[in-house]
């Protein structure tokens, strides 16, 4: 299942099954993203190495190191990091560096990593954490949510409109008259959203404004400025249904645990439905079959 590998020999250990598999011919698949390090890059490791699943999602985080504590004087410890993890094809989980070719989508075998072969023979990469067999890329969030968040709007928010029940059901939505109050909460909090054109727009301006340029060009600087402006405006509306959702899940994590939450929203979890979709069609046994010599 995996190996532990280091410069003292004691460390070298390898972990092996100790009983029959319980069931040997369910397909299985292994969501994964770039959360998943250590344990679970060891599990998504061992079964694709083993050819007994495919692993579906984004790269994972590549922490293969294993750490050893040690005793130290007046009641301290030492961690310190003493081999790595290999999965049973050879090859090391720990990815080589943070940043440049390993944060690529995209490995070139030759040029970034050296090829391993599954049981089944298919080619698998080193130092760069588990790659999936299928690749799912997440819905980039618009900057809007993500600034909402940053100045936690959303939870704040969702902590004024919660306070007024005592409880809530599961089914709750948030309909146009609280969003229309989320709106409100936001004016009074003098909320204005600048996008990163805006910010380019005021960094360019301070720049014109030190040099000798032209009345014309400086008022179609100011006429994009404000056009800009009028669009980010319209972001909250035109983003409402995502931000909808946000709210909703914020108001209602109040009243229930997130494992709960968690398993209302997987009707609309984007990778699960794509890896259900893939067992149902049994893609599976073909990605599994699919051997590069």
């Amino acid at each position: 299942i995996v190996t532990t590998e280091g410069k003292d020999t004691l460390q070298a250990v390898e972990y092996r099954s100790t009983i029959a598999p319980i069931d040997a011919t369910t397909p299985i698949a292994v969501l994964i993203n770039e959360g998943s390090a250590s344990a679970s890059e060891i599990v998504a490791g061992a079964i694709q190495d083993l050819d007994r699943g495919v692993i579906v999602g984004r790269r994972s985080f590549g922490k293969g190191l294993v750490q050893s504590v040690f005793d130290m004087p007046n009641d301290s410890f030492l961690k310190m990091t003493t081999a790595k993890y290999y999965t049973p094809s050879g090859r090391c989980i720990q990815k080589l560096k943070f940043g440049g070719a390993y944060d690529k989508k995209e490995v070139s075998p030759n040029k970034d990593t050296t090829i391993f072969r599954t049981l089944l023979g298919r080619e698998v990469y080193e130092l760069t954490g588990i790659l999936p067999d299928t690749i799912i890329n997440h819905d980039t969030l618009p900057d809007i949510l993500i600034d909402l968040y940053d100045k936690n709007h959303i939870f704040n928010f969702a902590n004024i409109y919660a306070s007024k029940f005592n409880n809530m059901n599961s089914d709750f939505k948030v309909d146009e008259k609280i969003f229309k109050e989320f709106e409100k909460y936001l004016s009074d909090k003098q909320y204005i959203f600048l996008s990163k054109s805006s910010n380019y727009i005021d960094s360019v301006g301070k720049i014109v404004a030190t040099k000798s340029y032209s009345n014309n060009t400086r008022n179609n600087l100011n006429s994009l400025k404000k056009s800009i402006e009028a669009e980010d405006k319209k972001e909250i509306r035109k983003h409402k249904a995502l931000l909808s959702k946000s709210l909703k899940y914020e108001i209602l994590k109040r009243f229930y645990p997130v494992e709960k939450l968690v398993l209302n929203n997987l009707d609309d979890d984007k990778e699960l439905k794509s890896t259900i979709d893939l067992i149902k069609k049994d893609k599976v046994s073909e990605l599994l079959k699919a051997v590069k010599r």
